[in-house]
């Protein structure tokens, strides 16, 4: 009939796996981060354990390998300590090994678009990211290395490398001067250049020598001065840390904000667990050559110069630990030290006998053979054979422990 209308045709549910993808916002160009900064956002308190969690984790391992570097296995679990030294080595892993990594992705892609020839046709992300690096380098070697110094190598590198300066400065304000740079500076109008300004400013030289990217480069060679010929800071952990995300990112060959896109589940867990593998290299190498040259103040481990005062009814306990002898015998509480502690708590005292480094090597079983023989025409005064066993003090002294309860005061020394 005419007034009948025709069934309406329910719309099918939509497939599961459409209704999960429709829900998927796409990551387009340099946004990729967003929605894991969004979702960190929502439960903030989650992510904050996470953190400290890790920091802690870091930490822990980072003692764990610098005092079994002196013989200590067990360390307690509840420490500061352990919080403080991590984000010390987050701080200059982060210093050292991120600017490298992001000048080094700038200069690939600038030379892929548009060669050496079109220097000035470059990006300036790089040029920032050479000063950020050179301003970091400066604070944690003043902040985390005060003892530090530049070898007679990078003296010689600073040396040459500011006569090369001061060279550029001068050639650089003299063509500078005839372009009328400075003419236009005072003035602000282009017009009031002459003939033979424009001469200049348009010759190979001036367009090759007057570049503000010039600077990067001696702030770069800078900074590598720095980090390499600092006399507080180990070669091998300098080099390991500025490699670190370059040689996580090459090894792999893929960018690491595109880990989540790669479809194999099993390759893209891979890649987490060996980064993981590199950081926990990195700890152990920063632990054994680098820890122990930080001040404790900044999260170091760095031990602290004291003396320890112990009771002369203690004194046994004193001898045992080879500690020098006491500088007033007569008195109820003696001195001994100086000592190096390592890491002290309400139950116990870690520390290296500073006695143990200042003692000679040791000779023994000497055996000489001399002979004598005096004729007319020929002397011989003596010949020997020695034969010697020689003991060399090891490099790294076993730390030494000692109960608190034992020790009736600390007195700190610079």
């Amino acid at each position: 009939m005419g007034n009948e209308t025709e069934p309406k045709q329910e719309n099918p549910p939509p497939e599961k796996g459409n209704e999960i993808q429709s829900s998927v916002q796409p990551v387009v160009g340099n946004e990729w981060w967003k929605p894991y900064f969004l979702k960190v956002l929502e439960e903030p308190t989650k992510y904050i354990l996470v953190l400290l969690f890790i920091l802690y984790f870091i930490g822990f391992t980072i003692w764990y390998f610098y005092l079994g570097n002196n013989g200590v296995a067990n360390i307690g679990f509840l420490k500061t300590e352990y919080i403080s030294a991590s984000i010390c080595y987050v701080f200059i892993l982060a210093s050292v090994s991120v600017p490298p990594f992001l000048i080094l992705n700038f200069l690939i892609k600038d030379l892929s678009q548009h060669g050496v020839n079109n220097f000035n046709k470059w990006s300036k992300y790089w040029f920032y990211a050479a000063f950020v690096w050179y301003y970091l380098t400066s604070n944690i070697t003043a902040v985390f290395f005060p003892d530090g110094k530049i070898n007679e190598t990078g003296g010689v590198i600073q040396i040459i490398m500011g006569i090369l300066l001061g060279v550029h400065l001068i050639s650089g304000g003299f063509l500078l001067t005839k372009s009328g740079f400075f003419r236009i500076l005072y003035s602000g109008n282009r017009e009031s250049l002459s003939e033979s300004n424009i001469k200049w400013k348009n010759k190979r030289a001036t367009k090759i020598l007057c570049h503000i990217e010039y600077f990067a480069i001696y702030f770069l060679v800078l900074t590598l001065i720095q980090l390499v010929f600092n006399t507080a800071m180990s070669f091998r952990f300098i080099i390991s840390a500025m490699l670190f995300w370059i040689s996580i990112e090459f090894t792999f060959g893929v960018k690491l904000k595109n880990i989540v896109e790669i479809p194999n589940k099993a390759i893209r867990a891979l890649i987490p667990i060996s980064i993981i593998l590199f950081l926990i290299i990195n700890i152990r190498v920063f632990s054994t050559l680098q820890f122990g040259a930080i001040p404790k103040s900044v999260g170091g481990g760095m031990p602290e110069s004291a003396y320890l005062q112990i009771s002369s009814k203690n004194k046994e306990v004193a001898e045992s630990l080879n500690l020098t002898i006491p500088q007033c015998s007569n008195q109820s509480n003696s001195v001994y030290g100086p000592v190096g502690i390592l890491l002290r708590s309400d139950q116990e005292i870690l520390f290296i006998n500073y006695s143990d480094l200042n003692q000679f090597q040791f000779t023994t079983n000497i055996v000489s053979v001399n002979y004598s023989t005096n004729a007319n025409l020929l002397i011989t005064n003596s010949v020997h054979t020695i034969k010697t066993n020689l003991y060399y003090n090891p490099k790294n002294f076993p730390a030494r422990q000692i109960r608190s309860a034992l020790v009736d005061g600390i007195i700190f020394s610079k």
